[in-house]
Order: C-alpha cells, then sequence, then structure tokens
C-alpha cells in the first residue's frame, strides 16, 4: 500500500497493489478543501428567525420554511452589508440575500453552506 498526504489540503489517496504491483484500487478524500473554495468567515451572525412554510389557495408553496440566519459583513476585506442567509428546512442549501432585493439571491443561486452563502453575500 502506498499512502501520500498533500499538506495544507487535509486530503489522503491511497494506492493499493496487487502482487504484481500492479494499482487496483484508488482512494482519496477531501474534507471540504477541494469541493469549495477558500472563503473568509470574519462575517458575524447577529441574530436567527424561523420562518414557517406559507401555501397560497390551491396548496403550492408560496414561502418555504427556512432559517434566517442575518449576518454583517463587517470583516476585514467585507462589504459592510447586512445580508440575510436562508437556511432551508425540506431541501439542502443555503440562499443569501441583500434585503430589500427578497426575490435575487446574490450570486444567482443555492450554495451548500452556511459559508458559502456569508461569503458570497459579503465579498
Amino acid at each position: 500500500m502506498s499512502e501520500s498526504g498533500v499538506g495544507g489540503t487535509n486530503m489522503t489517496v491511497k494506492c493499493y497493489f496487487n502482487r504484481k504491483g500492479v494499482g487496483f484500487f484508488f482512494f482519496a478524500t477531501a474534507f471540504g478543501a477541494l469541493l469549495a473554495p477558500a472563503i473568509s468567515q470574519a462575517f458575524e451572525e447577529v441574530q436567527q428567525m424561523s420562518q414557517a412554510e406559507a401555501r397560497d389557495a390551491n396548496g403550492a408553496i408560496t414561502v418555504e420554511a427556512s432559517i434566517i440566519h442575518v449576518i454583517n459583513c463587517n470583516g476585514p476585506g467585507e462589504n459592510g452589508q447586512q445580508i440575510y442567509v436562508y437556511e432551508y428546512m425540506k431541501r439542502l442549501g443555503f440562499r443569501a440575500i441583500l434585503p430589500p432585493n427578497w426575490g435575487n439571491s446574490i450570486g444567482g443561486g443555492d450554495y451548500v453552506t452556511l459559508s458559502q452563502a456569508a461569503g458570497a453575500g459579503c465579498r
């Protein structure tokens, strides 16, 4: 078995060899370093609010159930604004919003983590 680590990225690569020295299994793990760009985490969460799901008369969802994270972007290199990051309860995803632009997400979509959404909104 051969194993190597790449410094600073939390990555481990393992390659197993059969008796003839031919690699037959490759395993790599990365803990966020390869999946997401490095994001500053100097922002400050100042409040959380719960938002209930709402439906129209036909039963269609008009408001998704979520936890709203109120974020101050007051760290070094951040834009000084206050953003809202919605953490959806019935699906994966975080959406950054700059009030009062409630219908327009920052970056045009959802993010995988709260840190990614807040980082995008605070740039």
